[in-house]
């Protein structure tokens, strides 16, 4: 992390980030300790498809990687409807 900012989230509402994919390879190394993580030998590690969003140059400034997954997806579950009941007030 280079600096920290305050950007407003109907920033992310109004600018949807642009999405890049990229494929994901297992790398197993020697020195890591699969055991305590719960792996045996063979590692059967399994590869993917990671999708990045990136928000770019709010005040100068880019919006990506962990981050940018985060607000994608809380922006996603706002702009969700309402299920039935919820907002009524319970009795």
């Amino acid at each position: 992390m280079r600096d920290t900012f305050l950007v407003p989230l109907s920033f992310f509402r109004d600018n949807p980030p642009l999405l890049y994919a990229y494929d994901l390879v297992p790398s197993p190394v020697d020195d890591f300790p699969y055991q305590r993580v719960g792996y045996q030998k063979p590692y059967t590690l399994r590869g993917g498809r990671v999708v990045v969003p990136i928000y770019e140059a709010y005040q100068g400034y880019v919006v990506w990687g962990m981050t940018a997954r985060i607000v994608h997806w809380l922006i996603r579950e706002l702009e969700q409807p309402p299920l039935p009941g919820e907002g009524e007030a319970r009795r």
